[in-house]
């Protein structure tokens, strides 16, 4: 399983790609720093964003037109979020269109409490949670040395904060072990009929 997240500071990024045993999958997680200009226009922006993550995304699956084997799926947006919204809806718009028009299907678009509930067993499920999921089902292995310049939490700590991009690190993960388990369900249910 690959998973790719774009950073525009490398500052606080990861240090190469994190190879993780997740039960039994295999998991790669590549940064795809993005330099931004101040000067560009907004589309042009979305534009390049997305480019260079799906030119990423044929590199890593290479490039099977008929998307027989590819299965991309996405955290889809939480209602509860702040922020620049309609950029990421307008970016994520864009990359769902090269997607579809390359491999001619959709992509799966997973509800942020399907993927905690998938992954914790709790649909409302906070960041700790999220993070003690992952070390439990890694043997431990702790991912935080991976990346450059993370502020230093104590997870027995109550009011610890998991920071980013270590929690969008965690959520991706999450996001590709409810797609495999989606794609499962739909395969059994599919020979059942």
């Amino acid at each position: 399983v690959d998973s790719i997240m774009i950073a525009q500071n490398k500052k606080q990024c990861l240090n190469d790609t994190v190879r993780l045993k997740y039960d039994n999958i295999e998991w790669h997680f590549h940064l795809l720093e993005f330099e931004e200009t101040k000067t560009l226009y907004p589309e042009l922006r979305y534009q390049r964003i997305t480019q260079k993550l799906f030119n990423k995304m044929i590199e890593l699956i290479g490039n099977d037109e008929d998307g027989e084997y590819v299965h991309i799926a996405i955290e889809d947006y939480s209602f509860g979020s702040n922020g620049r919204l309609t950029d990421i809806a307008e970016c994520v718009s864009v990359f769902k269109q090269m997607c579809y028009n390359h491999f001619k299907k959709p992509m799966k678009l997973l509800a942020p409490s399907t993927i905690k509930k998938h992954f914790t067993k709790k649909g409302n499920a906070n960041k700790i949670l999220m993070y003690r999921t992952l070390l439990e089902h890694t043997n431990n292995i702790d991912i935080r040395e991976k990346i450059n310049n993370i502020k230093h939490f104590d997870l027995n700590n109550p009011k610890c904060c998991i920071p980013a991009p270590l929690s969008d690190v965690v959520d991706s993960l999450a996001c590709a072990c409810t797609c495999l388990y989606v794609l499962y369900v739909q395969n059994i249910t599919q020979k059942d009929t």
